[in-house]
């Protein structure tokens, strides 16, 4: 669905369910929304759930993609990998959900990117001799570095996380898109435990504010969750 069609029905249902209209306005917003739904075949989950795209540096089975369901999880939105050209990810839920969920994905990776380039400064790192354990050196940083962020994410969320609306959100997923399948995901063994935990020390240095308002000052709600 064109993006302008499904903002322009919202903000005419807002208008005729708001306090600042007149009675006659709201009827008429109402009508003219029912009239484009109509004309559009659209439904109510058509305008009330939105979707959002954020590309990907990985194609989802990498160590930093296990962050990626905590992001959709804390703002109340299904998430679906998207392999078919190049990687992304999609957010679906009520907005501002897919909004903050979309931008966090971008400030998590630019700080994973920054994290891990100060790892392999360090004599970590630089002990390792050959190119498999330098990989795994980074690899098990990476692993402590998300455990740490989605610990963090949550206790940032844990107020505005509902579980009603993140399932409403997966259902209304399932129906757009039917051959959608859960991810699986294997167990990672973590081989160099200092690389690990300098990761998890590096997780309190990201900034996560600065995803959930855009660097506002403020902290968005995620509509009708709190």
């Amino acid at each position: 669905m064109d993006d302008a069609l499904r903002k322009r029905i919202a903000a005419l249902h807002a208008l005729g369910t708001g306090r600042g209209a007149t009675e006659a306005e709201a009827e008429a917003a109402l009508a003219k929304a029912a009239d484009l739904m109509r004309d559009h075949g659209l439904t109510a989950e058509d305008i009330e759930f939105e979707e959002q795209q954020a590309a990907l540096k990985t194609r989802g089975n990498a160590p930093r993609d296990q962050i990626w369901g905590a992001v959709g999880r804390c703002t109340n939105c299904a998430t679906v990998i998207l392999n078919d050209w190049s990687p992304a990810i999609m957010f679906l839920g009520r907005a501002p959900g897919p909004e903050i969920a979309t931008y966090l994905v971008a400030v998590l990776n630019r700080a994973m990117d920054r994290e891990i380039e100060a790892f392999k400064a360090t004599a970590e790192y630089r002990r390792r001799r050959t190119v498999a354990t330098k990989r795994q050196a980074v690899a098990d940083f990476t692993a402590g570095l998300v455990a740490r962020l989605r610990v963090r994410l949550f206790d940032l969320f844990h107020l505005s996380m509902d579980d009603h609306a993140l399932a409403k959100a997966r259902a209304v997923l399932k129906q757009r898109i039917p051959e959608t399948t859960a991810m699986k995901t294997s167990a990672r063994s973590v081989r160099f435990g200092n690389a690990a935990s300098a990761g998890f020390r590096a997780g309190d240095r990201v900034n996560l504010a600065h995803g959930v308002n855009g660097g506002s000052g403020k902290q968005r709600q995620i509509g009708g969750a709190m």
